[in-house]
């Protein structure tokens, strides 16, 4: 069964290239445009991990850091390198990232660290 990452982010072509990217590498991608948007979609759902950005219209990354009271680990993506958080996450990434290493850090984080093989991406 695919691991499922929750995708929090409210740029659509980061929305596109990081689900198809993640898709290849093996992983089911949902998406939320802000926080309360997943928040509500994790009441009926529970991904294996979240990944979030920070800076969002409607409910930020940090605000929803002070909301989220599940168990997925939370995988904060940022321009920012030192970003202050108002509670512990699993990682920060910063942008921008290679899917190669997201892959491996959402790997090392859900506990499957053997990557499968992936195939190329191009825009062709």
């Amino acid at each position: 069964m695919k691991s499922i990452v929750l995708l929090v982010d409210d740029d659509r072509e980061s929305q596109i290239a990081v689900r198809e990217c993640l898709n290849l590498y093996g992983f089911a991608v949902s998406i939320a445009d802000n926080g309360r948007e997943a928040l509500n979609w994790l009441e009926c759902f529970t991904p294996d991990v979240i990944l979030l950005d920070l800076r969002m219209p409607v409910m930020s990354g940090e605000e929803f850091l002070l909301a989220y009271k599940g168990n997925a680990p939370v995988i904060v993506t940022s321009a920012c390198s030192d970003p202050e958080l108002p509670k512990p996450v699993a990682a920060v990434v910063l942008k921008p990232f290679f899917m190669s290493e997201m892959d491996k850090i959402i790997r090392a984080v859900i506990g499957k660290e053997k990557p499968c093989e992936a195939v190329p991406w191009s825009r062709n």
